[in-house]
C-alpha cells in the first residue's frame, strides 16, 4: 500500500524498524554522504554538510529525509536525528546514567568524548 501522506512519527517508525533489523546497515547509510552541487546545497529544506577543506558540501540520506519534513525556522534543524552513545576513546562507553555530551571531557580520565554506538532514530527538538 502506498501512503498518501506520512508524519515524522511514521518515518521514525520505519527508520527504527530498519535500525533494529540491521543497525550496521543504517549506520553505514548515515555515514555514506556524497558531494553535491551548489543548487542542492542551497535547497531550503534538504540538509547538507559543509567541508571547508575542500570548499564543497555533501548530502546523505538523512538530509534528504529531513528535507521532506522541512526545517525549524529558529534552529535550522530537521525533524529527525540519529542518537548515539557517548564514548571515551580511552575508557570506552560512558554509560547512560552519566550526564555528558559529545565533546565534553571524560569524567574518569578527562579525554574528549566521541560518538559511540548508534542507538536509534529520534525526533529532534526542532518545532
Amino acid at each position: 500500500m502506498i501512503h498518501k501522506s506520512i508524519t515524522v512519527e511514521d518515518a521514525l517508525e520505519v527508520l527504527n524498524r530498519a535500525a533494529k533489523t540491521d543497525p550496521e546497515a543504517m549506520e553505514s547509510l548515515r555515514n555514506a554522504q556524497v558531494y553535491c552541487n551548489e543548487a542542492l546545497a542551497d535547497d531550503p529544506t534538504i540538509q547538507v554538510n559543509s567541508y571547508s577543506e575542500k570548499g564543497k558540501t555533501k548530502v546523505g540520506f538523512l538530509g534528504i529525509i529531513n528535507g521532506l519534513f522541512g526545517i525549524d525556522d529558529e534552529s535550522g534543524m530537521g525533524a529527525i536525528c540519529m542518537a548515539y552513545n557517548v564514548d571515551c576513546p580511552k575508557c570506552g562507553p560512558t554509560g547512560e546514567d552519566v550526564d555528558v555530551q559529545l565533546g565534553d571531557p571524560c569524567p574518569k580520565c578527562g579525554d574528549i568524548l566521541i560518538t559511540g554506538k548508534f542507538l536509534d532514530f529520534r525526533r529532534t527538538n526542532a518545532k
